[in-house]
């Protein structure tokens, strides 16, 4: 199993420390990538959030959401 696929497995299965590292790396990525966008931080710190909340979700509830390229997607649609 590659190293993603075990983090995201850990997340879901309820593993909240991997998640809060996940979601510490990927934040700071969203967030200097939706500088690009638009200089609202208050709109990208609302869409980076959003967006991880959401991968947290899926993983919880098993949706196959399996990669954090498809949650900077959506992060992206947000902003």
């Amino acid at each position: 199993m590659l190293v993603e696929q075990r983090v995201w497995h850990q997340i879901a299965n309820g593993d909240k420390n991997v998640y809060a590292l996940v979601y510490r790396d990927l934040f700071s990525r969203f967030f200097n990538h939706g500088r690009k966008f638009t200089s609202d931080t208050l709109l990208i710190e609302d869409a980076a959030q959003e967006a991880l909340c959401y991968c947290g979700k899926a993983e919880a509830n098993s949706t196959g959401l399996k990669t954090w390229k498809l949650i900077f997607i959506q992060f992206t649609a947000i902003i």
